[in-house]
Formats: structure tokens, C-alpha cells, sequence
């Protein structure tokens, strides 16, 4: 564990310690203006984005779209009961799992038809192969039975294709072909935690490893490499790989550092990420070789992630959070290109310290974010117009942390703090 520790905190120290004329480009808060819990997000282009929001306490839901890339977010006149999984086959055709309901829309969001299933099922995802093929996973919460259905022709008709279940509750399908789909499952005391069907699901196999507890999201990047994501038997997040379609899976990782993994989406072959509860953020870049915490700057939960190109990805979570990422979007820094522009006194420190920036720079409306050593935001100071102030360590434990310093989206310094 220490070695973990070591080797992240050192990941962290030197994504904060750059010295470029640029900004890198982090996860950014958007205004969703909604406190809905947000539980899927869909983009069909790098502008045009949907994701379903559900009220926690009424089970009423919403749908929102952007097209502007995130900038802002139109609630559409569509309140079904418990909306969770989005999926668009086409930039102007789209399914939503609900309740015991599934809305389809064709001219990408304008009007939705409904599709009754009187089944009493929860859906959680939903796949699209090709453009007539879908396959659906659901609960039915009643009777404890975990439900599969599929359409061949664009949704106008759902048939049950259910294995026969134990008290699993499936939590998510993921298909690499109009025959060949993966399914992942939850719950307590369960045996089954993926199931395979290469026949367009006329039969289901089980392929679930010895050394996992659950599995809430399954993403295949082609034919034979796939991910899950979920936690394990003691409770710990982890990440599962395969490389020969399910037939063997590898854990890249295994961690009680942070929450189970709620879901998992890769933008090609090399860059995934995974979300998971209180605000974590997980990303590889190297195929899961290895995985960087990155900082979210909420501690909410994380239902899902989505990126519509390598340089572009969008998270939401309970309470109307929407996080953008754009790595193309790195801001120029003119103003501030030096190093050491703060000192921070005494440091370490165990109270109280004081930040005192360069009085050659004028300070208004300046920003200070402290980090942990896994890149979660754990306190911000906003506001700020001195050129001195002061930081408390309230709610802060002992240990290292990481601060960044902006000024209208320019950074002007970064460093260590020490709370002994």
C-alpha cells in the first residue's frame, strides 16, 4: 500500500509541477441547472449531448440536451418515471430505459414515443449494436428477477430473452456484435458476475472470474478487449481486463482507496476512464496498464462517463453534477509564466498557515484549490482579493496535499502543503 501511495502521489506532483506557457485541461463543473440525481449521458457528436436525470425522493425523471458542447443544458418537456440508461444508434435516433417504459426518439430529441412493457422492470442499460439490433437489462424489484429483452427492428418490438437467474440483479449490457453481448450483475450473495452470448442471446454462459463481487459496467474497446469495473470480494474498487473476448480476465486493479466503480467507457483502444462514488475519477492512457486518480472538485456521486472523441469527455452525478474534460481547450498564461510567485508560512503547518502571493501581481478575484494525493478536491478558497490570507485546515487531516492558484482560469502557482 505504501508503494501505491508513494507512486500516486508522485503522479499528482508532477501533473501540478508543469512549467508551461498552458494550462492543462481539467475536469470543469458545468451548469446543469437541475438537482436531479444524473444517471446516464450520451453525445452523438462532440456538441450535441443528452443525459437523464431522475428526483431521488418522487422517482420522476428529465432529459436534458446540450448542443453547444456542455455549455448549457435545455430540460425537454419529457418527465417519465425513472430514467437511467440513454443510448443514440444514430445522431437523430435515440432509446431511453425507464420504468417499465422505454422512450424512442427519431428526430433527435424533439418527441419521444413510448413503448409500454408491463413487465414492473427498472431498466439500467441499454445497447445498440447496429442501427434494428438492441438489447436491454433490467430489475424486476418485486419478485427479485432479472430481466433481458431484445428487438431486431429499431424498438418496435421488445422479446424476453432471459436466462434463468438467481438472485443476481443485472446492473449493465455491453455488445461487441448483433450476436456477441456481455452482461454484468450485482447483488448480495450472488455467483454469477458476467454472462456471455454469442448467438443473439438464445443462450447465455457464465464467465465471471473467481476474484470479483460485482460488476456494474462492462465496455469492450473491439472483438476481444474488454474492461468491467465494479468492486471486489473485500469490498475494494476494482478494474477487470480481458483481451481473448471474456474467456479470461485479468485485475489491473484493486484498491480500498476508493468506492466501487460505477461505470467504464473508453475512447479508443488506450484512453478510459472510470467514475465511481464520492467524486473519484479514474483514467488510463496506456490501456490499463495504469490508472491516475484525477481531480473532480466534488464529492458527489459519479453515475456515468461519456467521451465523444480522445480530446472531449463529460461525467454526471447525483445532484445535477456535470463535469467537462477538454484537452484542447489548455489556456494560454502570459501573465503568470514565472515560478514561486506564493510562499506559504509556516509550512508544514498545524492550524493555520499564511499565503502571501508576489505583490508585483494584482490579485482580484483569485481562486486556491487543495488536492489530496489521489487529485480529489478537498477545500477551495474563492474570492480571493489580497495578496495575503489566510488557510485553515478545518476538515483536513494530517498528511501531504497539493494546491493550485488561479486568477480568471490562469494559473499562477502551484506547490505542497504539509498539515502535521
Amino acid at each position: 500500500m505504501k508503494t501505491k501511495v508513494l507512486i500516486t502521489v508522485l503522479i499528482i506532483f508532477s501533473i501540478f509541477s508543469l512549467n508551461t506557457n498552458k494550462v492543462s485541461a481539467q475536469w470543469v463543473q458545468q451548469n446543469s441547472e437541475t438537482t436531479f440525481d444524473l444517471e446516464s449521458v450520451f453525445f452523438t457528436d462532440a456538441n450535441t449531448g443528452y443525459c437523464t436525470g431522475v428526483n431521488p425522493n418522487t422517482w420522476v425523471g428529465s432529459i436534458y440536451k446540450t448542443t453547444n458542447g456542455g455549455n448549457t443544458w435545455d430540460s425537454l418537456d419529457v418527465h417519465p418515471p425513472a430514467p437511467y440508461p440513454i443510448f443514440f444508434s444514430d445522431a437523430n435516433t435515440g432509446y431511453i430505459g425507464c420504468y417499465d417504459l422505454i422512450l424512442k426518439t427519431t428526430n433527435a430529441g424533439s418527441t419521444w414515443a413510448e413503448y409500454q412493457l408491463s413487465l414492473g422492470i427498472v431498466i439500467f442499460s441499454i445497447h445498440f449494436p447496429d442501427a434494428n439490433t438492441g438489447y436491454l437489462v433490467g430489475n424486476d424489484m418485486m419478485n427479485g428477477l432479472a430481466v433481458v429483452l431484445k428487438t431486431t427492428n429499431a424498438g418496435g418490438l421488445w422479446t424476453d430473452i432471459s436466462p434463468t437467474f438467481g438472485d443476481e440483479q443485472v446492473r449493465c449490457i455491453h455488445c461487441t456484435d448483433v450476436n456477441t453481448c456481455y452482461m454484468g450483475f450485482s447483488g448480495s450473495d450472488i455467483t454469477t458476475f458476467i454472462m456471455k452470448t454469442t448467438n443473439g442471446g438464445s443462450t447465455w454462459i457464465d464467465i465471471s472470474p473467481p476474484f470479483t463481487q460485482e460488476v456494474w459496467s462492462i465496455f469492450f474497446v473491439d472483438g476481444n478487449t474488454g474492461y468491467a469495473t465494479g468492486q471486489g470480494d473485500g469490498g475494494e474498487c476494482q478494474i477487470l481486463k480481458t483481451t481473448n473476448a471474456g474467456n479470461d480476465w485479468t485485475e489491473i486493479l484493486s484498491t480500498n482507496e476508493f468506492p466501487h466503480g460505477n461505470n467504464i467507457y473508453f475512447s479508443d483502444a488506450n484512453i478510459g476512464c472510470v467514475v465511481t462514488d464520492e467524486g473519484y475519477i479514474l483514467k488510463t492512457t496506456n490501456a490499463g496498464n495504469t490508472w491516475n486518480a484525477e481531480a473532480s472538485s466534488v464529492s458527489t456521486d459519479l453515475n456515468a462517463v461519456y467521451f465523444p472523441n480522445d480530446e472531449i469527455g463529460y461525467i454526471v452525478g447525483n445532484n445535477g453534477v456535470i463535469l467537462k474534460f477538454d484537452e484542447s481547450a489548455g489556456i494560454d498564461n502570459p501573465v503568470f509564466p514565472q515560478k514561486n510567485n506564493v510562499i506559504i508560512y509556516p509550512n508544514p503547518f498545524k492550524t493555520t498557515a499564511t499565503l502571501k502571493i508576489n505583490e508585483a501581481l494584482q490579485i482580484n478575484n483569485a481562486e486556491l484549490r487543495i488536492f489530496d494525493t489521489y487529485g480529489k478536491e478537498v477545500h477551495k478558497i474563492t474570492n480571493i482579493s489580497n495578496n495575503e490570507f489566510e488557510i485553515n485546515r478545518t476538515g483536513l487531516s494530517n498528511g501531504l496535499y497539493f494546491y493550485q492558484l488561479f486568477e480568471k482560469q490562469n494559473i499562477i502557482d502551484t506547490g505542497k502543503i504539509m498539515i502535521d
